[in-house]
């Protein structure tokens, strides 16, 4: 299981300036993973692998994002 994180989570240990800052997770290795760089069909599995159900409706890499960080800003 993936170790999940926002940016503004981790950017005192990736030392990440808050304006530039996006959201993403950490991974086994330690790397941090920006949403943005990640494909529509990969931001699918990580939500699937999270337990963050994507409706039909979820169209877009933006609101397939927005989503995750939703999900997560609840836990």
């Amino acid at each position: 299981m993936m170790k999940k994180k926002t940016l503004d989570n981790a950017s005192q240990e990736k030392d990440v300036d808050d304006e530039d800052s996006k959201q993403g997770y950490i991974n086994d290795d330690g790397d941090l993973v920006e949403f943005q760089t990640m494909t529509f069909k990969d931001l699918k599995k990580y939500a699937d692998e999270n337990d963050i159900t994507v409706s039909s409706t979820i169209k877009t890499k933006a609101q397939i994002i927005e989503l995750i960080v939703a999900a997560e800003d609840d836990e």
